[in-house]
């Protein structure tokens, strides 16, 4: 299995460190993305869309989210205290109206992991596209005006200029693959329904 196991005495241990490594490495492309954004709304809103979207672009890194996601938002590192920080700039900025940046987080992760979730589970039900329109719904939660936010969260998404899948499939799921460990720990099956 490689020496990598041997760090770990639990699943659950390998489990938190990969989740972990992998809400890092998500968090540092949407630094990359949004690095050249001024706007603290603009850059919660394209880190939400993005994310949103990891239904189609990185299937099992979705799964990893949806199923782990809020067991992570008091770390410090990963998707948490990015968010946080850009919760607390648009504060500071104007641009939220938010009593607890805390709870604004709260808020924010618990809707894009269900979103994440209900994508995963039920397609039909949510698209690609509907994480625009969660970006759009969190940004008048949390003040900006409506006009505003459904500007700002139907704008073109920056480039990052590189390839997100590949580093996510290759740098992590080759350990995480392995054995099949961390797949059956975070594997959420595929229902099919009919909708009347």
């Amino acid at each position: 299995m490689g020496s990598f196991y041997n760090h770990f005495t639990t699943k659950t241990e390998l489990f938190e460190q990969a989740v972990g490594d992998i809400l890092e490495e998500h968090g540092e492309q949407l630094d990359r993305v949004t690095i050249g954004l001024s706007d603290p709304a603009e850059v919660f809103a394209t880190n939400v869309r993005i994310t949103a979207k990891l239904a189609t672009t990185s299937l099992q890194v979705a799964r990893v989210f949806a199923q782990g996601g809020l067991r992570f938002l008091t770390q410090d590192r990963g998707l948490a205290p990015r968010a946080l920080r850009n919760i607390r700039r648009g504060i500071e900025s104007g641009r939220f109206v938010v009593a607890n940046p805390n709870v604004a987080l709260a808020c924010a992760s618990g809707c894009l992991f269900s979103f994440l979730r209900l994508r995963l589970e039920d397609p039909p039900f949510v698209a690609d596209v509907d994480g625009d329109e969660l970006a759009e719904q969190l940004l008048r939660k949390f003040g900006v005006p409506a006009d505003s936010a459904h500007e700002i969260a139907h704008r073109p998404i920056p480039d990052s200029g590189d390839d997100k899948e590949a580093a996510f499939d290759s740098q992590r799921w080759g350990y995480c693959n392995g054995p099949g460990i961390f797949l059956q720990l975070i594997a959420i099956p595929q229902k099919r329904k009919s909708h009347a």
